[in-house]
């Protein structure tokens, strides 16, 4: 669960990065690697 955690806070790290550049870009990039992560397990 702690693994789980921190890479949700890592996701919330790079969206925050990305998005002061291009918000809606960023957030999508790191919306599909958490999903591609997820689904890798």
């Amino acid at each position: 669960m702690r693994a789980f955690t921190d890479s949700i806070a890592l996701v919330e790290q790079m969206t925050r990065r990305i998005s002061g550049s291009n918000a809606r870009k960023g957030t999508n990039s790191a919306q599909a690697w958490f999903q591609s992560r997820t689904i890798a397990g």
